[in-house]
């Protein structure tokens, strides 16, 4: 095994959900089919991003009534087991490897560009042996400074073992 990255990774909830993972050490990877990143725990790079989501969360219907929480998690993962598609080597290859699976894959087909995502995300996750995907999502606005993008980057965790500790950060910021 080569170079280990630490990666400290953010996890917005509801308090109901993240004093259950905190007691049992546990996050339940999400199995949609339409996860940007395919089946996986997902963390996002900055707390604030997290606090934004856990906020998300917590105006559910099956949350109301619970505060937002961000839960914080070491991530150990080996180099060769870390796919980052913010890298532009690592994108290109990845793009060219699921191109190329397309073509032959006679009869696949997505209702929404997010199955594909998905479906394509697990395809080289497995193929590859991949422990964590990451990748930066863009959004464009109209705004009057010309900074017009807002960038959130996330992390899905494939292999749970890579997850070396779950710590529920200080609530400053519930709603």
């Amino acid at each position: 095994m080569g170079i280990i990255h630490r990666i400290i990774g953010y996890h917005g909830t509801s308090i109901n959900h993240g004093s259950k993972i905190i007691q049992e050490q546990n996050i339940y990877p999400s199995t949609k089919k339409t996860e940007w990143l395919g089946n996986g725990i997902y963390y996002w790079a900055y707390r604030s991003d997290a606090v934004w989501w856990g906020r998300k969360e917590s105006q559910k219907t099956k949350n109301r009534g619970f505060c937002p929480v961000v839960l914080s998690s070491e991530l150990a993962v080996a180099e060769e087991r870390y796919l980052d598609l913010d890298d532009s080597a690592q994108f290109e290859q990845f793009c060219a490897e699921v191109d190329e699976f397309l073509k032959t894959a006679n009869g696949l087909a997505f209702e929404k560009p997010h199955e594909a995502q998905c479906f394509l995300s697990n395809y080289y996750a497995k193929v590859h042996n991949i422990d964590l995907l990451a990748c930066t999502f863009g959004r464009r606005y109209d705004t009057e400074s010309g900074f017009g993008q807002l960038n959130r980057r996330q992390y899905c965790v494939k292999n749970k073992e890579i997850i070396q500790s779950i710590n529920m950060e200080v609530e400053d910021y519930a709603i």
